[in-house]
């Protein structure tokens, strides 16, 4: 069954089972020849109703080997990445793709959805493809939902991002310039400059220079 974030259940079990959750943000996008026209044109009008999907004898398999991995209390992060990957992967190949668009509709038609996602892994990414891959999509099915989302082009959203940040490091004096470069992977300090004039107008060391004497005149 799929649990959607912000949403309240309420769930009986009618006879002794075990019960084995997995919590995410990022959905390996469950379709990547799927885009959300094509979803549209597949689903119709359709209505979102809760329902569960049935054990397949490969979904039985990826279970059971799931539990045996948790059985031994497994804390690797990349084993529950591969196990993730592998059932969306099953999901994909072995259930019928208008059952499984029902299955995911509130989280694939849930704009707030992907915007968590872009926001969740875009610290972890230097550039439109990381963004992509580590959001579960491939590039250019990446680029059109991110731009139905957020009406703009994911590299344009991603130079705002670290437009912000880098003023944000820059007026904590407290944050070396040299370990500025480092971060955001310019090749020197000259070049962190040249990204500065070009988007605030001054160096770097200006811009730090003046979001102090900003500070002094606050106080």
């Amino acid at each position: 069954m799929l649990l959607v974030q912000n949403r309240e259940y309420e769930i009986t079990a009618t006879e002794s089972c075990e019960l084995l959750t997995l919590d995410f943000i990022s959905s390996f996008q469950i379709c990547d020849g799927i885009g959300l026209k094509d979803i549209k044109d597949i689903l119709g009008e359709y209505v979102y109703e809760f329902h569960t999907l049935p054990f397949n004898e490969y979904m039985s398999e990826l279970v059971k080997s799931t539990i045996m991995y948790t059985d031994h209390k497994s804390t690797c992060k990349y084993i529950h990445q591969a196990k993730q990957q592998e059932l969306f992967y099953v999901f994909r190949m072995y259930y019928p793709t208008v059952e499984m668009l029902q299955f995911f509709s509130p989280v694939i038609n849930s704009n707030s959805f992907f915007q968590s996602l872009v926001r969740a892994n875009y610290p972890n990414a230097k550039n439109v493809e990381e963004l992509a891959r580590l959001c579960g999509y491939g590039v250019h099915n990446f680029k059109k939902v991110f731009s139905y989302n957020f009406n703009e082009s994911p590299y344009q959203w991603m130079l705002r991002q670290s437009v912000a940040l880098i003023r944000a490091r820059l007026l904590d004096g407290n944050i070396p310039i040299k370990v500025i470069v480092e971060e955001f992977g310019f090749s020197s300090q000259s070049h962190l400059n040249l990204f500065c004039k070009r988007h605030f107008g001054a160096t770097s060391s200006q811009v730090r220079k003046e979001g102090g004497s900003s500070r002094k005149a606050n106080k």
